[in-house]
């Protein structure tokens, strides 16, 4: 595998410190600059973050948990992990002060630091019990980076409760930061989940069928709209039904099921109360229009597996988006709630969730001091649906793009690589 893109060195501001839990302190310049050396070799972050990353594709990637050399791999895993993870430290470095601060993302700092420097420390895996203690280090930062998402959702709240007001410039640079922090979190959680066979369904599946897990989402998301609103638009699947290839599970379901959950929410409140019922009137009346067994309109959603793309679009009938909005809905700061239901949310301490980590107990994730996060899908938008399910679909060379026609509806599209060998990792430099 040729590596793929440019070595980055990122620098924190001199003597930048992040306070820890239990009066923990942990010095940037100084976790960047201090060295573990074993040898003639240097284990310090500094000497890692400089290295290059190896994206892989999707077909190497499977390797991992199939390869009969799974000593070998594991060497090479130890060492771009330790890269991985030495860039995404000094990338949290970069965030505002601020922010860094804030309780939560102190945790998840330290976190990193902690797995670098035991990763570090752990001597090259190329022995059967090697590798079993190199497993279980990474299924135990597997397990605890299962709060890393929702912690920073906190601290991203705490930062921007707090004064001075954040100005639109700082939130536009914060959104790309956590787009590549996420993405290349992913990536870190994806290449431990290969290699060490954790989360059934977040492991790179061949031979998945695109219908059964669409139907899949539209039944987790009629389930939850009934119990939200007591009706549901009808969902229907259409196009290539027994399309078949090689994806992550979780993660096409992620998306569909946020796209679903959008679009249902739109129909519904699109079209209840005085004037919705108008809207139906004027549907009904349409000739070539069928409105379902609740009296509004269905979501549809259309697979089509070409030779290149596996293309699905999720359509809705629920107004669309103002084209002034259409820049925000992929912040991470942006909801389209009321101001008293993200309070309400914040009250229960609910937080968002990518998919690998649902069926994670928050308890063994937090430290004592801290509640117990709620993983409880639900409608109270906090701001990361869209944003975390365009980091999936870009994570494998796809990408998810939204048209909207305001006072019509919306058209979702998400685009996946088709081929094992073209779908590589897309990652932040």
């Amino acid at each position: 595998m040729a590596p793929v893109g440019l070595p980055l060195e990122r620098r924190a501001e001199p003597g930048a410190r992040v306070e820890m839990a239990g009066a923990r302190t942990l010095s940037i310049s100084g976790a960047k600059t201090s060295l573990i050396r074993r040898g003639s070799r240097d284990y310090s972050l500094e000497h890692y973050a400089k290295q290059q990353i190896t994206p892989v594709t999707i077909q190497q990637m499977l390797l991992l948990s199939n390869s009969k050399q799974r000593q070998k791999l594991a060497s090479a895993l130890q060492n771009e992990l330790l890269v991985r993870v030495a860039k995404r430290f000094n990338e949290m470095s970069e965030l505002p002060p601020k922010l860094l601060e804030t309780k939560p993302v102190q945790r998840v700092t330290m976190l990193y630091y902690t797995f670098f420097q035991d990763l570090a420390a752990m001597p090259a895996p190329n022995t059967e019990e090697r590798e079993k203690n190199f497993n279980h280090l990474c299924q135990e930062f597997y397990m605890r980076d299962a709060a890393t998402l929702p912690s920073i959702a906190r601290g991203l709240r705490q930062f921007k409760r707090g004064p001075p007001p954040v100005s639109a410039s700082t939130i536009k640079m914060l959104d790309a930061q956590l787009d590549d922090l996420f993405t290349a979190r992913l990536s870190v959680r994806m290449l431990i989940g290969q290699q060490c066979g954790i989360a059934g369904r977040s492991k790179i599946k061949r031979g998945l069928c695109v219908a059964e897990v669409a139907r899949e989402a539209a039944e987790n998301t009629r389930a939850l709209c009934l119990q939200r609103f007591g009706v549901c638009p009808e969902i229907q699947v259409k196009g290539h039904l027994d399309f078949k290839f090689t994806y992550v599970e979780s993660h096409l379901h992620h998306m569909l099921f946020e796209l679903l959950k959008n679009s249902v929410r739109a129909v519904i409140e699109q079209h209840r109360g005085a004037a919705g019922a108008a809207r139906r009137k004027r549907l009904r009346l349409s000739a070539d229009h069928h409105l379902g067994p609740d009296g509004l309109p269905p979501v549809l959603v259309a697979i089509s597996g070409g030779r290149e793309d596996v293309v699905i679009k999720v359509s809705d009938e629920g107004g669309g988006i103002p084209r002034s909005e259409m820049a925000k809905i992929w912040s991470y700061e942006y909801t389209t709630i009321p101001d008293e239901d993200v309070r309400s949310s914040e009250e229960a301490n609910e937080a968002p969730v990518d998919s690998d980590e649902a069926n994670i107990d928050a308890s063994a994730t937090v430290d004592e001091d801290e509640e117990p996060i709620t993983f409880r899908s639900n409608f109270v938008g906090m701001g990361y649906g869209l944003p975390i399910s365009r980091v999936f679909a870009r994570y494998f060379g796809g990408d998810l793009k939204i048209m909207s026609t305001e006072g019509w509806g919306t058209d979702a599209y998400i685009y996946i690589n088709r081929l094992e060998s073209a779908a590589v990792e897309t990652l932040p430099e």
